[in-house]
């Protein structure tokens, strides 16, 4: 797009008061008094749009790094945290609101030539962190736990032998904790004096050669081949033998790790390494305290996992009950019972529908984030290539922390946050994130790519508004999905709990002046139902859920506030379809309790937010979420807002995703 001033300059003097007006409403004077506003045309020196931040936030850069996750201890110490794979000492950043960040510095110091830093040499991947109260009677075994994965620098061992796998170990999975949110975090030692007494600690074997006995037989080891075996009464089975240093910070057990994935005859996950290896631990707590412990197994076709903490006040981090932990999810198929019908990745099936999964054509199932609603889980995951603009956010849904997960299919939003079904030029490769309730609000907090067109792996983090939807109301298969308003690469109105004015017009009445403009289908409660069109190809669902209200003539929308309100910004979104945009509202009015009335006139969409031919001026694109809005200095007592919007010429109608009204 354009970064070019197409109305005109700010005053320096109005820029000092945090970018209030600006003398550009043009038209001629009418009724009311006419009111000086911005509109967002004006862009600083790096090209970046201006926009005023005590009202709004722009996903130009909401904190770096991919994999991010956000941690909320503002009840602790009034901070969001945020983590993301950005070095080897992941650097941490922290925010007040989520709209503006500062770093901190790396939650994980080493020091060089240590067997901590020995077993987090590299690939120091997708941390996230939960706070244990421990025992609520104290505060003594008050925890920070800093899940996540890396590759050790030594992955051979000079003890060989029976038992022992040789091979090179990547993506180990850690664990570190500190009673300090910031850090610096120490690495667990599974094998410690202190793991022993608390009761934590892993009984690895490290000495090979060693036979597993009749008392062990079924357990998983290798058979005298130097294949993976198990033990019968009738064969010779070498127990699994662990001698690598790193393997005393491993958080998986890696005895019962060989055990899990050879329910799912995955022996290639030891075939060629030291150890098992695991990504994306995802820790979480349900509603009735009982901790748990999500994760991607990755190779080849990824699985992703569950597991409960054993211990009291809903198990310690440190004690998995490694005997309750279920696989939930795998990559190509729908649910686990067609995971298992299909012989665990060796043939992949349809629905009954006849549909193969959205995900079907890779072996991606990672970045797992779990949330709960109203007694279902929805567990969110990546798929696809993190490296390009396939790579999307998907959801299924359960009835408990272990399912049975369901995919949902795209009519029913299965593939929750796609920059490709958003049919985006601005952002690609939304994917890997977490949640994060702000006030009585949720947003989700994911990476896209630096630049659209170059993708790779430079990625930051953004963040947008989550809501859920009732789809097919009134039958037997009524229920609630997750819905995302983005991807977004312009201004949005800040988190409701941080801002001095939010939006009332999503509990106001809206009217219009003419019925016949009104296009047939369309429905005037689309204009504040708090759900923005975005997606350009999100197929059924979005038609039937994610509704604009269209016109075929100019018309006056009426907000009648439900209270009166001192108003600061009025936002009118425009349609995902460039066919439908407006690039203009004419008029907007505001009316006191009194009967006065203030207006401006040609709030023009800022050109940052659109393309639109130099010859014919024909629009070429439309930047999802974008809205044409006007920021003025407070006016009091506004029980009224109009919109005038009208229908270019050569258009044979415009669509208006949503009217905010920003108000204290």
């Amino acid at each position: 797009m354009k970064k070019t001033k197409i109305l005109c300059t700010l005053s320096a003097v109005l820029m000092a008061a945090t970018m209030g007006l600006s003398a550009c409403a043009g038209g001629n004077a009418s009724a009311g008094t006419r009111v000086d506003f911005y509109s967002g045309d004006e862009y600083n020196a790096d090209g970046t749009v201006r926009f005023n931040h005590e009202l709004f936030y722009m996903n130009s850069n909401k904190g770096p790094g991919p994999d991010p996750f956000v941690f909320d201890n503002t009840e602790r110490d009034g901070y969001y945290y945020v983590w993301s794979t950005l070095t080897n000492g992941l650097m941490v950043y922290r925010s007040k609101d989520m709209m503006e960040m500062e770093p901190v510095g790396p939650a994980l110091q080493f020091e060089a030539g240590s067997s901590e830093a020995n077993a987090v040499d590299s690939g120091v991947w997708a941390p996230e962190v939960v706070f244990d109260e421990g025992d609520p009677e104290t505060d003594e075994d008050d925890w920070y736990y800093l899940f996540f994965s890396a590759s050790p620098r030594d992955n051979q061992t000079s003890v060989s032998g029976p038992g022992v796998r040789p091979g090179k170990t990547v993506w180990a999975t850690y664990v570190a904790r500190c009673k300090d949110v910031e850090g610096p975090y120490e690495l667990v030692d599974f094998t410690s004096d202190e793991a022993k007494e608390s009761g934590y600690a892993h009984d690895i074997n490290t000495t090979p050669n060693t036979e597993l006995t009749d008392e062990e037989i079924g357990i998983m080891g290798e058979g005298t081949d130097g294949r993976p075996a198990v033990k019968t009464a009738e064969n010779t089975v070498y127990k699994l033998a662990f001698p690598q240093s790193y393997m005393r910070y491993a958080y998986f057990n890696p005895e019962w790790y060989a055990n899990l994935v050879y329910k799912i005859n995955r022996t290639d996950a030891w075939d060629a390494s030291g150890l098992p290896t695991g990504i994306d631990c995802h820790p979480f707590i349900d509603t009735d305290g009982q901790k748990y412990l999500y994760w991607t197994f990755n190779t080849n076709l990824n699985v992703v996992y569950c597991v409960p903490m054993a211990g009291e006040n809903g198990g310690n981090w440190l004690t998995p009950d490694w005997d309750e932990a279920q696989y939930v999810l795998a990559a190509k198929y729908w649910n686990i019972e067609d995971f298992e019908e299909g012989g665990f990745g060796t043939t992949v099936l349809p629905n009954d529908e006849g549909e193969y999964c959205y995900d079907s054509g890779d072996n991606i199932n990672e970045g797992v984030a779990v949330i709960e609603h109203d007694g279902k889980y929805y567990l969110t995951y990546s798929h696809g290539d993190y490296k390009d603009n396939g790579y999307e956010v998907c959801q299924a849904v359960g009835d408990s922390v272990f399912g049975p997960f369901e995919k949902l299919p795209e009519e029913k939003n299965g593939i929750l946050l796609s920059a490709g079904v958003e049919g985006s030029e601005e952002v690609s490769g939304t994917g890997h994130h977490s949640f994060v309730t702000i006030g009585d609000q949720i947003f989700i907090y994911y990476h896209t790519h630096n630049d659209y067109s170059v993708m790779g792996d430079a990625r930051h983090g953004n963040i947008d508004e989550v809501k859920f939807v009732t789809i097919d109301e009134g039958t037997a298969d009524e229920m609630d999905v997750l819905v995302v308003n983005g991807a977004t690469a312009n201004p949005q109105p800040k988190a409701e709990k941080y801002a001095t004015y939010k939006n009332v017009a999503d509990e106001a009445t809206i009217t219009i002046d003419d019925d016949k403009a009104l296009q047939e289908g369309s429905s005037l409660s689309w204009l504040n139902d708090d759900l923005l069109s975005v997606c350009k190809s999100g197929g059924d669902f979005y038609d039937t859920y994610i509704q604009e209200t269209f016109i075929n003539k100019t018309a006056t929308f009426e907000v009648s506030l439900k209270e009166a309100k001192a108003v600061r910004a009025v936002m009118v979104y425009d349609s995902k379809y460039e066919t439908s945009a407006f690039l203009n509202i004419s008029r907007i009015e505001l009316e006191d309790s009194k009967g006065k009335v203030y207006y401006m006139e040609n709030v023009a969409l800022p050109e940052a937010w659109y393309n639109a031919s130099e010859v014919s001026g024909e629009i070429l694109y439309i930047s999802p979420g974008a809205a044409a809005y006007a920021e003025f200095y407070e006016l009091a007592d506004i029980v009224k807002v109009r919109v005038t919007v009208e229908v270019p010429e050569g258009q044979e109608e415009v669509g208006i995703s949503e009217i905010r009204v920003l108000a204290k």
